[in-house]
């Protein structure tokens, strides 16, 4: 279970050297999992074998472009720039009681 307000999962992957169809299997029901939720799957740092993987069987295309980083610091950037602004509750008090 993630915890409330979780808007993506990373998976810094740079210590995966070599992946089977079981793995690529186990991230495509991950992928399907958080999706249901509305949870955005990242994959940053992925070596050539596991990406080759994922492209053979179109995993790539289904997680989406905008989902796969070179390094964990541009995933993260990625992610931040693309957060909610925080409610500005002050001026919601101010509104609500002038109303």
């Amino acid at each position: 279970t993630l915890p409330s307000g979780t808007r993506a999962v990373v998976l810094e992957m740079h210590r995966l050297v070599s992946m089977d169809t079981s793995g690529l299997d186990v991230l495509e029901q991950l992928h399907h999992t958080l999706h249901r939720h509305g949870v955005r799957l990242v994959l940053c740092d992925v070596n050539e074998q596991p990406l080759s993987l994922m492209r053979r069987g179109e995993f790539d295309a289904r997680l989406g472009a905008a989902n796969l980083f070179p390094d964990l610091q541009s995933a993260l950037a990625d992610l931040a720039a693309a957060a909610p602004a925080p409610a500005d509750t002050a001026a919601g008090d101010t509104a609500a009681a002038a109303g």
